[in-house]
């Protein structure tokens, strides 16, 4: 019984919530997966194993924590302003 009491500075479980955004390779999204970790590093460990090959974002609150992308998914190495003209 004493467990379905929220006593004053009981804590509710350990770690931070994160979530893990997933792309499919059209940008299309495959869904939101909640992760619960003691820190990043955890977290970062969890969503390298649950973003099953697919483009995604692990994120904590508004902070961006990392990005996956399956093996071969081109990535940009450098990103400038355009150009006017040839």
């Amino acid at each position: 019984m004493a467990d379905l009491i929220d006593f004053p500075g009981k804590r509710r479980g350990v770690g931070s919530a994160y979530r893990l955004h997933r792309f499919g390779a059209d940008g299309s999204d495959r869904g939101t997966v909640l992760i619960r970790a003691r820190d990043d590093a955890e977290a970062r460990h969890q969503a390298d194993r649950l973003a099953e090959g697919l483009l995604a974002e692990l994120w904590s609150g508004d902070r961006l924590l990392d990005h996956f992308a399956p093996a071969g998914h081109p990535v940009a190495a450098c990103i400038g302003p355009l150009r006017d003209g040839p």
